[in-house]
């Protein structure tokens, strides 16, 4: 070996360094926004657990108050139906039973 090639070993060795120098700042970088997008992680899942609390709320305790609701809301044209059928009923009765009267007076 000689005098040019320690040369070149040393400017390849003093490359290598800064490379490596290089690359452990990009390392800290990327442990910096792994860190961060753990963090980011944690809060969506958290936010994911309270969505889905309240969706578990709504299913178990709105949508069968809605339904009972809605049942009765469609009961209602029949009872006013059954309304109606018991005056019409009512009034053709008492009207035949005001003629029975007025015919035997």
């Amino acid at each position: 070996m000689n005098e040019q090639d320690i040369i070149q070993l040393k400017l390849e060795c003093q490359s290598c360094k800064e490379r490596i120098s290089k690359l452990e700042s990009q390392v800290e970088t990327q442990d910096t926004r792994i860190i961060e997008l753990e963090k980011r992680n944690d809060k969506t899942d958290f936010q994911y657990d309270q969505i889905m609390k309240t969706l578990d709320k709504l299913i178990n305790t709105t949508i069968p108050d809605l339904t009972k609701e809605i049942q009765a809301i469609k009961s209602k044209p029949a009872e006013r139906y059954n309304q109606v059928t018991t005056v019409i009923i009512t009034t053709i009765v008492g009207g035949i039973i005001g003629y029975i009267i007025k015919f035997f007076t």
